[in-house]
This record gives C-alpha cells, structure tokens and sequence, in this order.
C-alpha cells in the first residue's frame, strides 16, 4: 500500500536541512530523492532496485540521498552475501560511489518529521515541498508530476 503525503517544509526546514548535504548551490536548487531503509527489511532491495531505476532515467536532474535506518549495529558486523542489507548495498553501489553513514541524526530527525513509520520509503523534496511514498513498489515518476 502506498501513501502520499504532501508537506510544506518550513523554510527554517528546508534552508537548514537541506543545506548541510554539501551539494553547492548552482542556479535552482536539484530535486532530492531520500530513500529510506533498514538492513533487516527483505522489500529494501526492490526499493533500491527502483531507486537506482529512477536515477538513471533521470541522471543530473535528481539527487539520491540514502538513509539507512539503524537500530542494530551488530548488523554490520555480520553482513553476508545473502543477508537483505548486502543485496541492497550491491544494488545502490550500481549507481556510483555510496555515501551511506551508519548514524544518520540528520536522516533520523527526517524520518520523525516526515512520519517515516515502515521501510522502504521515499521522499522527495523539490521547490520547498515533500511527496512522500511508501513501499517497495511504489511508481516514483509520480512523486515528479507534484515537483511544481
């Protein structure tokens, strides 16, 4: 099931949040897509799957910021080949180099603000404003036709 939630950032929100992802400031400010996951969720990998999908049709016009949602460490500690958390890193790594820190505050205090409640999710943030969508099988074009 999915959910769409439209939300109006603060500008106290959006300057400051969104500023401290170090992405210089060039003209308009690129879309960014948050994809939220955890290292135990078995729907995290087709969500990365979509993710990287997306990016790809739509290299240069969107950023991808992950957020790994931890609340087990030792998780890291026993990663396999076969564990959801390794097949979802593989996938992402697909896209380029992964900037995904083990504690995120920012992408915590994102998650409580945002309502983020189950993994996988996305938001996306463009013009001041967040769409956000649940599920692994969510269509993302569609968070793009509420960008204006």
């Amino acid at each position: 099931m999915r959910t769409w939630i439209l939300g109006v950032l603060a500008a106290t929100w959006g300057g400051s949040l969104l500023a401290a992802q170090g992405a210089p400031r060039q003209g308009a400010e690129l879309p960014t897509l948050f994809y939220f996951f955890t290292p135990k969720s078995a729907g995290s990998l087709e969500g990365a799957k979509r993710a990287v999908t997306f990016m790809k049709v739509h290299q240069g016009q969107v950023k991808l910021r992950l957020v790994m949602l931890l609340d087990d460490f030792s998780v890291i500690r026993k990663l396999e080949e076969a564990s959801p958390l390794y097949k979802t890193l593989k996938e992402l790594q697909s896209q380029g180099t992964l900037d995904v820190p083990l504690y995120d505050e920012e992408g915590l205090l994102l998650a409580e603000r945002w309502g983020i409640r189950s993994v996988p999710a996305f938001v996306l943030v463009s013009h001041g404003r967040a769409h956000r969508a649940l599920g692994p099988v969510v269509n993302l074009e569609e968070l793009l036709e509420c960008r204006s």
